[in-house]
């Protein structure tokens, strides 16, 4: 006779919905009946932290933590995501130039639909790129007053998967005189060579626009980024 043991390993689940401007989070185990505890703080779970008892709703953003405690202890290593209901989600990326036929994710709706990547690239949230890497232009519809954005990367070097060196956003009215804002330059070393993930996080305030052009070139390999986030 085979056994296998349940893992104590959480699955972080969301689902947006657009006109409510939420997101519903859950939690999947394979343990039975499991008591997991969480936090939306980013901070490590304890016995203190709110117990989960079924699905529930965020707006906004917030850090999900959580884990399985059995008795007092904490089993496992807890399970974290990023939850963000912002600017963009939803709105019309134009690809000036094309994400890899083999990385699709959710082809164009990938960047804007509110969905961060797991810990894969294969997970069909993380968008590869090669040769010139990323170069979109969101339409926010109408001229909006922004506060951030931000843009992940991972980087996995086994496979060839390496950081941009560095990001650019350039921000316009009107589609065509777009005004670029100073890069942000990549300080993960190219030569880490386990997996390791970092934001690129613009300062906006202060700042208004419609469309906002963001471009991360590769530096050799791919590039893989799952979500541009604006407020």
């Amino acid at each position: 006779m085979n056994y296998y043991r349940p893992s104590y390993q959480l699955q972080i689940k969301t689902k947006i919905d657009q006109q409510k401007q939420i997101t519903t989070v859950s939690f999947d185990s394979e343990q039975y009946q499991p008591v997991i505890r969480y936090t939306l703080d980013g901070t490590t779970p304890s016995m203190t932290s709110t117990l989960y008892s079924g699905p529930f709703e965020i707006k906004g953003s917030a850090k999900v933590q959580a884990a399985i405690f059995r008795d007092t202890l904490l089993m496992g290593r807890p399970a974290s995501l990023p939850v963000d209901y912002h600017k963009a989600i939803g709105k019309k990326v134009t690809y000036n130039e094309p994400y890899n036929k083999g990385y699709q994710a959710q082809k164009d709706s990938t960047l804007t639909n509110g969905y961060r990547g797991s810990l894969t690239y294969g997970d069909g949230q993380w968008q590869g790129f090669l040769n010139k890497g990323l170069d979109v232009t969101i339409d926010l519809e109408n001229v909006t007053a922004l506060s951030s954005l931000s843009v992940g990367f991972m980087q996995l070097t086994g496979p060839g998967v390496y950081m941009p060196p560095y990001v650019e956003v350039s921000l316009s009215v009107d589609g065509k005189q777009f005004t670029a804002l100073p890069q942000l330059q990549n300080d993960i070393s190219p030569n880490h060579n386990k997996l390791i993930f970092k934001d690129f996080v613009f300062d906006l305030k202060g700042k208004e626009a419609r469309y906002i052009r963001v471009k991360a070139p590769t530096q050799k390999g791919f590039i893989f980024t799952d979500e541009i986030i604006v407020y």
